[in-house]
């Protein structure tokens, strides 16, 4: 349990997501790492420029993604405009995110029709289940 699991509680089921929900990043062939076991994963942004949603410490109040730590957006499921011939859609378990102590903000810089979340990683990458 950490020190806002309520507020995370109440932030995941506001977006219809659980522990076992999967996201989506569509991001560069480039940016896509492997450790020595040969796992994939993606490195956190260390300056994110997203708009999000403080629920947690920010009472609900607008920030830049940047003010609560490194992390990535996601979106909750894939969207067809955003694939292209230099970008792969990678998918991650929120699990995995959850389990380093990672925080869900919604994103509230993307166009309404695209359901965003950015998640703070406190160990500054996650695994990428598939691509």
């Amino acid at each position: 349990m950490t020190k806002y699991s309520s507020e995370l509680n109440s932030v995941m089921k506001s977006l219809g997501l659980n522990h076992e929900s999967k996201l989506f990043r569509y991001t560069s062939r480039s940016h896509i790492n492997r450790d020595q076991h040969e796992n994939e994963y993606i490195k956190a942004k260390k300056d994110p420029h997203e708009m999000i949603v403080d629920t947690y410490e920010g009472r609900g109040h607008t920030y830049m993604a940047k003010q609560v730590g490194s992390g990535l957006a996601f979106v909750i499921e894939k969207v067809t405009e955003l694939e292209s011939t230099e970008r792969v859609c990678c998918e991650v378990s929120l699990k995995n995110i959850l389990d380093q102590g990672g925080l869900v903000y919604r994103v509230v810089s993307q166009p309404s029709y695209i359901n965003a979340i950015f998640c703070t990683l406190p160990l500054v990458k996650v695994d990428i289940d598939k691509y």
